[in-house]
């Protein structure tokens, strides 16, 4: 896909790339390829809009992906797997997901989830976040005085912070989108991430919410989508 949406939290970004789109459901993995060659031989190509115009990202998603969210040090600075690491890794992932109740996941030619930074790695936390860090750490060892002492995974309010790293299951989305705004429905505990595109300003900084205070908006020309 050629078009983005950009959202950011009020917070520092790593930029990852997390969500590719699922593969033909239910599909046994020979229909699936005999499918995907069809498509080859016959794709087309179609801008796919909203009936108001943004580009229509609707449907199912999913973010389950083989590579790591650094950059190990064996790739050096490359961004891509040559064609034959790629196919190590896809080898090592069907051995490893057979009999497992895991969802499947998929190697994608990127050697870290992280792209930017370019190195592929998180970036040193400033001074305040190391003592942001250290309370969290004490506090997750005990004692715990109140539920408010326990993380917020344990207590079912949220699944993970931004940006959703993949696991081994719950990684599917749902997008949503409405005039000015697109709405991303998470598998797992079940929040909505809502992103206004229509410029408004952020909350104050005294209100804090569980996934942030996103604001997004469209960049360059859609392009078109192979189907």
């Amino acid at each position: 896909m050629r078009h983005r949406i950009f959202a950011k939290s009020g917070i520092s970004l790593i930029v990852c790339g997390l969500i590719i789109s699922i593969p033909a459901t239910g599909q046994a993995p020979a229909a699936r390829k005999a499918q995907s060659q069809s498509r080859g031989k016959n794709a087309v190509t179609k801008k796919w809009r909203t009936p108001w115009g943004d580009p229509d990202l609707q449907g199912p998603w999913s973010n389950t992906n083989l590579p790591t969210l650094e950059r190990p040090a064996k790739y050096g600075g490359r961004e891509f797997m040559t064609t034959q690491e790629r196919a190590e890794e896809e080898a090592k992932r069907t051995q490893g997901e057979k009999g497992s109740f895991y969802d499947p996941s998929y190697a994608d030619g990127r050697t870290s989830l992280i792209y930017d930074p370019p190195d592929g790695k998180i970036p040193a936390l400033t001074p305040e976040g190391k003592k942001r860090k250290a309370d969290e750490s004490l506090r997750g060892d005990g004692p715990y005085d109140g539920p408010e002492d326990i993380d917020l995974n344990t207590r079912c309010i949220i699944r993970d912070p931004l940006p959703r790293i993949p696991r081994n299951y719950a990684n599917s989305y749902e997008i949503v989108q409405a005039p000015g705004f697109v709405a991303i429905y998470q598998e797992g505990v079940h929040e909505t991430r809502i992103i206004p595109l229509d410029g408004r300003p952020h909350i104050d900084q005294s209100v804090c919410e569980w996934l942030g205070d996103s604001r997004g908006h469209w960049e360059g020309d859609p392009g078109h989508i192979l189907r």
